[in-house]
């Protein structure tokens, strides 16, 4: 009876060691989805912002001073052309002006779209910041905080990706256009005044003009192909869209990352690793109750063989409930012998 009770005593402790296992793991669960993971979205939003606002601020630049330059450049060969008096005199109004409104319509897309960007990179600094004050202050979150807290990073991630399509479709698209655009633009002006064009030549580093056509021993760019790749740069463009895709990509990869997560494998591990803990255990009570008698020895070890193995709390409270089932079985069944025997005394007496 006391190595009955000793292991009941075990099964106890071992079935409370199993719910502070299983609190732990919840509670670091909810820990790792209301505060890791919108971390770890609104870190990669943010690394990824502050990379897109400094490409596209060079960007939107480099297109503004050579909107600047054109606009001087044009104002200039107006007034040249009209000293000179050409037979085709060069006039800003008109399909001058035109073209010069596409490039300034493209011009304001890039500033509003750098203003987005801005106001994009304040969404996962705000999180940051919440967080940190968590960390450092140990302490908790009013409900509505916390609601936004958590909603914060699927905002920023859907404007992340409004803000690639955005720009696939309003400044990638329409970049072929706006080179032509340019160069078209660019013609006449070299045409009625090329001197003019020194001012873009310098502050971008090019010339227009080849002065050694024969050496081949000019290391100064084209202005052309410069204004093409480094002012309007399509690589650029390609290169902003995909740090707007990265955090998605993130976010997928965190989400099935924390799904698969094997946590309840462990779990039944852990649970299998004791039952038979609990069998080695439980074997000398075992033994010493299937000493009394063969009928009732034969009926514990089938009862103790067919202990099912568990899988869940519900489970393993049964095989509890099973374990202590035969210590009642006993105590009936050593009732029963000594009846018999008195039984027996009586026919032999009656015989006698």
């Amino acid at each position: 009876m006391e190595d009955v009770k000793l292991g009941q005593q075990q099964l106890e402790r071992q079935l409370e060691n199993f719910r502070n296992i299983a609190k732990h793991r919840q509670a670091a669960k909810i820990i790792r989805w209301m505060y890791h993971f919108p971390l770890i979205i609104s870190i990669t939003v943010f690394i990824s912002q502050l990379f897109n606002v400094g490409i596209l601020f060079s960007y939107s630049r480099d297109f503004n001073k050579l909107f600047d330059l054109l606009l001087e450049y044009m104002n200039r060969t107006e007034v040249v052309s009209a000293v000179n008096a050409d037979s085709d005199p060069y006039h800003i109004e008109g399909i001058n002006s035109e073209r010069l409104e596409v490039v300034d319509k493209y011009h304001e897309q890039l500033w509003s779209l750098f203003v987005s960007e801005v106001i994009e990179l304040l969404i996962p600094v705000f999180n940051m910041s919440v967080f940190g004050w968590i960390f450092f202050t140990k302490g908790g979150l009013h409900a509505r905080v916390k609601i936004i807290y958590i909603m914060t990073p699927a905002l920023a991630l859907l404007l992340s990706l409004s803000q690639a399509c955005m720009i696939q479709i309003s400044l990638a698209d329409r970049i072929h256009h706006v080179r032509f655009i340019l160069g078209k633009i660019i013609s006449p002006l070299l045409e009625h005044n090329p001197n003019g064009s020194r001012p873009i030549e310098q502050t971008f580093d090019c010339q227009f003009w080849d002065g050694d056509e024969n050496g081949g021993r000019n290391s100064t760019p084209s202005c052309s192909s410069v204004l093409h790749d480094e002012v309007v740069s399509l690589t650029t463009l390609d290169v902003i869209i995909f740090l707007h895709i990265i955090p998605i990509v993130v976010f997928l990869y965190v989400l099935l990352r924390n799904l698969a997560e094997g946590d309840a494998e462990h779990l039944f591990l852990y649970v299998e690793r004791l039952e038979h803990r609990i069998e080695e255990e439980c074997s000398p009570s075992v033994s010493s109750i299937t000493t009394t008698t063969e009928g009732v020895s034969s009926s514990q070890t089938e009862k103790i063989n067919e202990i099912p193995r568990p899988s869940s709390m519900d489970e393993l409270k049964t095989v509890v409930s099973n374990l202590l089932k035969p210590r009642d079985d006993h105590s009936e069944n050593d009732a029963e012998p000594p009846k018999q025997i008195h039984v027996v005394n009586a026919e032999k007496a009656s015989e006698v």
